[in-house]
């Protein structure tokens, strides 16, 4: 589906602008606790160094990620409302969760490449490999349940997962943390959740990691194998971006995206914060290449429509 892809680096000087002036409000549209709150969070502490004014994080949930980016395309166009989303934002349009089009994004950047969401099942189910869960699905139809977000990104994942044999029933299971108890309580049979949200109860040995859906095993994750590798073509890379309202100075964005592109390229510390936590590469693509990415994403999941 997607390729992988390298850092970008340009080196663009500052605009120089009157702006910010006051506080910052990111909107995170997921629950506390997932990588994309944690991420918006770790970009919020040292945009507030790289911008001279208070950088703060709001969570606004629902809808796959949909209501917290109205509210952010519904906002004053002053710059100081930014939405910090996923690729899931695609898939709120083409699932029909979102009332806005992929034209009403006005995309600054992408500013993070996402590790994966790992396929996880419980220890106890006996199963060791990709191929073995598909060969069990299809044995067992409709027994096994797999937890999504409806109209999020997983739900994609799902999709693709079914397309290639998975045999499942999907269960919108909430986020991370309500995934994981329902799945250890034995409500749910499969997760798809990044690394860092699992790692523990994997080296427990409560769950196992199954196969990564990204296209290529990252660089910190080397001892997953990809769901491609294990023989199903379901990829879903995911990126990270920020989303401004429409008719936001182009100016305010470039000096963001320089500010960005500055913590995101050359701060070692902001890196081995998303190493630790999530496994994650430094990853950046300015206005234009983050557009022409998200183009070629969009038209992947346009594939899956009328499947959601």
């Amino acid at each position: 589906m997607l390729a992988s892809i390298q850092v970008f680096a340009a080196g663009n000087e500052e605009p120089k602008i009157d702006w910010p002036k006051k506080t910052i409000q990111i909107i995170a549209p997921f629950a506390a606790g997932g990588d994309t709150d944690f991420n918006a969070r770790v970009y919020a502490m040292y945009l507030s160094k790289e911008l001279g004014v208070n950088v703060v994080v709001s969570n606004v949930t629902g809808g796959g990620g949909a209501i917290g980016t109205r509210k952010v395309l519904d906002s004053k166009p002053d710059g100081y409302t930014i939405l910090f989303n996923t690729s899931a934002i695609l898939v709120n349009i083409v699932s029909g969760a979102a009332d806005y089009t992929f034209q009403d994004l006005n995309v600054a950047n992408i500013a993070g490449i996402r590790a994966g969401d790992i396929v996880a099942i419980r220890a106890d189910m006996g199963i060791k490999t990709m191929d073995e869960l598909m060969k069990y699905s299809k044995k067992n139809p409709g027994k096994l349940r797999l937890a999504i977000t409806t109209g999020g990104h997983n739900h994609a994942t799902a999709l693709l997962l079914k397309n290639a044999g998975l045999d499942a029933t999907l269960v919108d299971a909430g986020g991370t943390t309500e995934r994981m108890a329902a799945l250890l309580g034995g409500h749910l049979d499969i997760i798809m959740n990044p690394l860092g949200g699992i790692s523990d109860y994997i080296k427990t040995g409560k769950l196992v990691a199954l196969a990564n859906p990204i296209a290529k095993r990252p660089k910190y994750i080397p001892e997953i194998p990809t769901v491609l590798e294990s023989g199903y073509n379901a990829v879903n890379d995911g990126y990270y971006l920020w989303v401004f309202p429409k008719g936001v100075d182009e100016a305010i964005i470039a000096k963001f995206n320089a500010a960005v592109q500055k913590i995101c390229t050359t701060n070692s510390e902001y890196q081995e914060k998303i190493k630790t936590s999530y496994m994650q590469e430094p990853f950046f693509a300015g206005k234009e290449e983050a557009k022409k990415l998200l183009e070629e994403q969009f038209k992947d999941y346009e594939s899956l429509k009328g499947q959601f």
